[in-house]
């Protein structure tokens, strides 16, 4: 990104932070390039831990079974927060061609089948929150092999909401369950966890936004229509070029 347009999103940012009222000023955010490093942007911030698969300057490829974690960043006093990844996986649903689940984000270290996935079902891939006391699904059709832009937040009231591309899928009252805190300390990127194993697949992540304070829920609907301001020049959208 040019320094015109990193200023163009800032300005954007700012004008829409005011109207909103939203305050960054205690949030910790930390951003993953992928490129030929699993560092974080910011100095002294946890680096990702790779589970197999191959690191490149056009981001990291992992087979089914492999992924990424990253620890000491969400934990279990973490009740409100943001994830944003960009990446796609070759079958949305696991096993390919047929009904099926493959995992995006596990909440406790591999121990529970909560998490966040995507299923396919009827013939249609889409995203899916499994949890302890309901199951959510999106609306947007997900195709094997292309990359979207994926995110999940949570409240500090336990409001779990699901988007891709900026479009809201699903929310998910969380407040009494709790399934979406990551007890463990641990985030876990891809790889299933140890009671329905293998739902996972394999495929390809270029960015990675971990954020301690959720995103309010106008702003991605919002921004949206702000893409030419640059807006989301934070979520670094020319990964999506290498895709």
């Amino acid at each position: 990104m040019t320094l015109v347009s990193r200023r163009a999103a800032a300005a954007a940012a700012f004008a829409l932070t005011l109207a909103i009222g939203f305050s960054t000023s205690r949030a910790t955010t930390y951003t993953y390039e992928l490129d030929n490093s699993l560092a974080a942007d910011q100095a002294g911030a946890p680096a990702l831990v790779s589970d197999g698969g191959t690191l490149s300057a056009s981001g990291y490829s992992f087979a089914a079974g492999q992924g990424l974690s990253l620890s000491g960043v969400l934990g279990p006093s973490n009740t409100a927060y943001f994830i944003d990844i960009h990446f796609s996986f070759d079958h949305w649903g696991n096993p390919p061609g047929s009904d099926g689940y493959a995992k995006i984000i596990d909440f406790h270290n591999k121990g529970q089948d909560i998490g966040f996935y995507s299923a396919r079902s009827a013939g249609s891939n889409v995203l899916d929150f499994y949890g302890s006391a309901a199951e959510r699904r999106g609306t947007t059709k997900l195709t094997d092999g292309q990359s979207y832009d994926i995110m999940l937040t949570r409240s500090a009231a336990g409001l779990v909401s699901a988007y891709v591309n900026n479009i809201l899928q699903f929310t998910y009252n969380d407040a009494s369950a709790k399934n979406a805190i990551f007890a463990n300390g641990i985030i876990r990127f891809f790889e299933d966890d140890l009671k329905t194993y293998p739902e996972q697949s394999s495929g390809r992540v270029t960015y990675i936004e971990v954020g301690t304070t959720p995103l309010p829920a106008a702003l991605p609907l919002f921004a949206s229509g702000l893409g030419a301001l640059g807006l989301l020049g934070w979520r670094k959208r020319r990964k999506s070029l290498r895709a």
